[in-house]
C-alpha cells in the first residue's frame, strides 16, 4: 500500500489530491481512497483563530522525519503567536524501553525522558529555518512575536525558574509530553494548546483520545480548562480541528 499527495497550483489556488492505493497482483493497482483539498496557495492552515491569542504547540517527536516540516511549521505560525514544545519520538521510546526492562528508577526515566524533548527541540533549532529558542516561559506572552515559532528548551526550564511546573508533573508514562504541554500552558495562561500529530483523532472527546492511545492517560485531567486543538502536519491542508466541551468543532 502506498499513500501520497498530489499538489497543483492553478490561479493562485492549489489543488492538492490524497490517493490511497494497494498493490494486488492479480489486478494490479487499485486506488482506495481519494480525497481533495482546494486552497488558496500559500494558505494551507484551517480552523478558527478569531481570538487571535498566543497558543502552545505540542509537536509531535514522529514528525521530526517530515521533509517539509519547517516549512509547515511556519505556515502554522504566520500570523500566531506560537509556543513549539517538541515531544520525546525515538528517543523517548529508548528510554521507556530501558525502563520497561528495569535498567531505570522511575526518576531517572522520567528526566530522561523530558530530556529527550530537549533533545529533539535541539535538533528543530539546529534543521530548521526561522524558528527561535527559549530557555523559559517567564513573562507577557503577548509579546511573543507573529509568525516566528519558539521552540522551548524544556528541560533546562524545568530544572531552573520552571521548577514548580516540575512538581506538577508525575513521574509516570501516564503523563508524557501530551500532558506536560498541557501543564505548561495552564501554568503560563496560554489558554490555547495544539496537538501537532501525524494522524487525524481517533474521538470526539479527549478521554476517547486517550483510550485510543493517541494523548496519554493522564492528558484528560490536565487540559481541563484548556483550548485543546487537533492538527494532522502530515495532511497536505493544516486543519485544526478543535475538541471543545467534549465535542470537535471544525
Amino acid at each position: 500500500m502506498f499513500h501520497d499527495w498530489v499538489s497543483r497550483e492553478v490561479f493562485g489556488l492549489k489543488l492538492s489530491v490524497s490517493v490511497v492505493a494497494q498493490y494486488n497482483r492479480d489486478v494490479g493497482i487499485r486506488l482506495t481512497n481519494c480525497g481533495m483539498f482546494l486552497e488558496r496557495a500559500g494558505e494551507r492552515v484551517k480552523g478558527d483563530w478569531s481570538d487571535g491569542g498566543p497558543v502552545v504547540l505540542k509537536l509531535g517527536g514522529s514528525l521530526l522525519d517530515l521533509w517539509d516540516l519547517g516549512e509547515r511549521l511556519l505556515e502554522f505560525s504566520r500570523g500566531r503567536r506560537v509556543l513549539v514544545i517538541p515531544g520525546g519520538g525515538v528517543a523517548a521510546d529508548v528510554v521507556r524501553r530501558l525502563d520497561l526492562y528495569g535498567g531505570l528508577t522511575a526518576e531517572q526515566s522520567h528526566w530522561m525522558a523530558i530530556e529527550a524533548m530537549s533533545f529533539n527541540a535541539e535538533l528543530l533549532l539546529r534543521t530548521l529555518r526561522g524558528v527561535q529558542v527559549a530557555d523559559g516561559v517567564e513573562g507577557d506572552v503577548s509579546r511573543w512575536v507573529e509568525g516566528t515559532p519558539v521552540v522551548l528548551r524544556i528541560g533546562s526550564w524545568l530544572r531552573g525558574s520552571g521548577r514548580a511546573v516540575a512538581e506538577r508533573i508525575p513521574a509516570t508514562w501516564d503523563a508524557t509530553s501530551d500532558s506536560i504541554a498541557a501543564i505548561v500552558a495552564g501554568a503560563i495562561g496560554v489558554e490555547s494548546l495544539i496537538l501537532g500529530k501525524s494522524c487525524e483523532p481517533g474521538g470526539v472527546e479527549s478521554a476517547d483520545l486517550a483510550g485510543a492511545g493517541q494523548v496519554d492517560a493522564c492528558f484528560p485531567e490536565f487540559s481541563r480548562g484548556l483550548r485543546i486543538g487537533w492538527c494532522n502536519f502530515r495532511s497536505a491542508a493544516l486543519h485544526i480541528r478543535w475538541l471543545q466541551s467534549g465535542n470537535v468543532a471544525e
